[in-house]
């Protein structure tokens, strides 16, 4: 605990004020109106004029040259100050030395402290000489315009009661002065460490540790606060109560309302003479200091001192509002952007990595130049808003946890409607734009970018960035990712993504939210390559197009999902025969037909379907030309189921097969469903060789191979079954 004590530093202050009140008014009484008069208004008149001639003093003492002096600081010899502090500063940090260049950013703010520190040391100079020199020469002048002491008869004059009570009540004046300068660096402390009392104020939790005591062998239990500023209480107790319970305090808040609100004449003062000038804004450091203190002191009490993501994501809404309301008016913010972003672009290693990535130089001043319109504070908000928002959608809960979750698993478990919220925010910024356009480009020219190009089969060239607007594009991410959870996408125990119980309806929301991006919409051959990574790789052979439309994203998805749903996964091995004989068939045939890639991907596919169902013919050999896969599909399961009704198996022979156990209506009926397929009725020729090599070898010599109708068809086989 520090060894301080409130009450008795406030009494103190107390003293010191109405001691110096009295000193001043007794001295007025005793000098008369005129001489305290003209004292108060020498005192306040030089304290005015040095605080308008600092500049130009400044100004010429950062010009000044002390060569004369041989004075080596830090290794650099003082010559002008202008000259010698950039290389004070490149000793400090190469980098930074580098940039100590006029009209850089990082220039400008170093001047602007240098031109702020020495205000503050100057105008204390300033004040030391008005105390000291410049009274003793103005009292000389005093003494050359005072007005005479003595009569006409040589009489000294007596000080009239007017002119006493006059020179009190200046001399009350001159008190209030001197105390409210007094009062300056008090009023900027306190208003400081009020924000931090906050933590100290809230009720501490203790812990207690046991230590081995005396020698009787007894332990004991001792107390220890987990709060770090607890031992400062009292400090932060005279912070609290200076304004109000100290005439100090008081006297310098003139201006401030009985609700702490508005500016004293103390604080405004500490602020003029803490500030810096950066361009077009100006950082008051007080309210800097305070509003970031403030904020922490409320997240720091809000949530326990246990300060994370997820504690302040869960915060009342109303606090992360005004949280948020807070952090936008952090001026210091539009400082540290454009300097940040500088520095990172002059330093060489950091540099190297970008280059990498695809920026230059040049990006990096049009960063910089982009960032000084833009009111940095104000986005700095939003963000944080934005960052809130996705830790109430439970995105940092699952990362916090140690969950080894993929983009999907996280996305599927995040709350949608927080993520949108979240996505329209940072949709809107004024960065978005400019971030989204270098940031495309930084991805696009990295190492793991390139390789995933590489793995699809996809040139950089082919990638189109034209016409997109990066706020939407961000923004919409919010109605994809909804979309997405909407869709039937379900994780599997092993991460593993299961698209067997995705829906039609769910499939055209999400692959319409997705097409509203300008960014996938022109690039959809990456949509293609990722949607192709994410299936099971048994499906993937089933995906031959490249680029898409959005009908035609739609089709693969629901043909992935069909096709999936009928894969061993155990195995891996897709049951299309048990697929096409069963109500899937029609879905399948259905979602082939919304796409003209997806049937172009049938068609590139069908031997390998035909393959894995066991009919023996080759592919190669049909004529497929302007054939609707999707009607063709589900004809091919419907002949499947037919024969198997029969005991065949299309293209395999049977040596069971007995046509005289047909009927007539049974195999008109058979060939009738041979010819529902296009394929088969385009190419009767290799349908009579399937035909040929079912039965068994003691009917092959009756089955004759060549085009025919269905008609023809049935007369053979009725003249087999006679």
């Amino acid at each position: 605990m520090v060894n301080f004590d409130s009450i008795t530093l406030l009494k103190a202050l107390d003293y010191f004020v109405l001691s110096i009140f009295a000193i001043c008014i007794i001295s007025g009484f005793v000098k008369g109106m005129f001489r305290t008069t003209y004292n108060l208004v020498v005192f306040v008149g030089l304290i005015l004029l040095g605080w308008f001639l600092m500049p130009a003093i400044i100004e010429f003492i950062l010009d000044y040259d002390f060569s004369f002096l041989n004075l080596t600081i830090n290794g650099s010899t003082l010559t002008t100050f202008r000259e010698t502090i950039p290389a004070i500063v490149g000793s400090l940090d190469p980098t930074i030395g580098s940039l100590m260049v006029e009209g850089t950013e990082t220039y400008t703010l170093i001047f602007a402290l240098v031109f702020s520190a020495a205000r503050l040391i100057l105008m204390l100079v300033w004040l030391l000489l008005t105390l000291t020199v410049f009274k003793f020469v103005f009292w000389i002048i005093y003494l050359i315009i005072r007005p005479r002491r003595k009569d006409a008869q040589g009489n000294l004059k007596k000080k009239s009661s007017a002119s006493r009570f006059g020179g009190a009540i200046m001399g009350g004046a001159f008190a209030f002065v001197i105390t409210v300068l007094v009062a300056i660096p008090f009023a900027g402390l306190t208003s400081i460490g009020n924000s931090f009392g906050e933590i100290a104020g809230n009720e501490m939790t203790v812990s207690y540790h046991f230590k081995a005591a005396t020698t009787n062998g007894y332990l004991f239990l001792e107390e220890k606060p987990e709060n770090p500023l607890s031992e400062y209480e009292e400090v932060f107790k005279f912070m609290s109560q200076f304004r109000g319970a100290s005439l100090l305090g008081q006297v310098g808040g003139i201006g401030k309302t009985e609700d702490g609100e508005g500016s004293s004449i103390d604080e405004v003062l500490f602020d003029q003479l803490l500030e810096f000038k950066y361009g077009d804004v100006q950082v008051e450091l007080r309210k800097e200091i305070k509003t970031m203190a403030s904020v922490y002191a409320k997240v720091y009490n809000a949530t326990g001192g246990n300060v994370n993501m997820s504690t302040i994501s869960n915060l009342d809404s109303d606090l992360l509002d005004s949280l948020v309301g807070e952090i936008s008016t952090l001026q210091i913010l539009n400082v540290i952007a454009p300097v940040a972003i500088e520095y990172v672009g002059n330093n060489e290693e950091i540099m190297g990595q970008l280059s990498e990535a695809g920026l230059s130089q040049e990006d990096i001043h049009q960063i910089i130049e982009d960032v000084k319109k833009i009111d940095i504070a104000a986005e700095i908000g939003t963000i944080a808003s934005a960052v809130v928002d996705l830790g109430k959608s439970g995105l940092f809960d699952q990362q916090e946890e140690g969950e080894e979750n993929n983009i999907f698993t996280t996305l599927l478990n995040a709350d949608s409607a927080m993520l949108s919220s979240a996505m329209d925010k940072l949709g809107g910024l004024g960065l978005a734009d400019m971030i989204g356009s270098f940031g495309a480009n930084a991805i696009l020219n990295g190492p793991f970018f390139e390789q995933l190009l590489i793995e699809f089969g996809i040139s950089k060239e082919e990638i189109n960035l034209d016409g997109i607007d990066w706020g939407s594009e961000i923004a919409n991410l919010g109605g994809i990712i909804e979309t997405l959870q909407n869709m039937g996408l379900v994780i599997r125990e092993d991460g593993s993504l299961d698209f067997t119980n995705l829906t039609t309806d769910g499939i055209a929301d999400f692959v319409d939210e997705l097409f509203k991006s300008t960014l996938l919409a022109n690039n959809t051959k990456i949509i293609v390559a990722t949607v192709k990574e994410a299936l099971p790789e048994e499906v993937q052979d089933f995906i031959q197009v490249d680029d898409l439309t959005g009908e035609d994203f739609k089709s693969i998805l629901e043909v992935g999902s069909i096709i999936a749903s009928h894969m061993d996964k155990e195995t891996g091995q897709i049951a299309f025969e048990e697929l096409l004989k069963s109500e899937d068939a029609a879905k399948l045939g259905n979602a082939i037909e919304k796409s003209d890639a997806m049937a172009k991907t049938i068609e590139e596919t069908m031997g390998k379907i035909l393959e894995n169902v066991g009919i023996n013919i080759k592919f190669d050999d049909f004529d497929i030309t302007n054939i609707d896969w999707g009607k063709e599909v589900v004809a091919l399961g419907a002949i499947m189921t037919s024969l198997e009704k029969y005991g065949l198996k299309f293209g395999a022979e049977s040596v069971s097969f007995n046509i005289n156990n047909f009927t007539t209506v049974e195999i008109e009926n058979m060939v009738d469903t041979l010819f529902t397929s296009q394929i088969l009725s385009k190419n009767t020729k290799v349908l009579m060789q399937a035909i040929k090599d079912m039965v068994p070898e003691a009917y092959k010599n009756q089955v004759e191979v060549k085009t025919m109708t269905a008609a023809d068809v049935k007369e053979i086989l009725n003249k087999l079954r006679s």
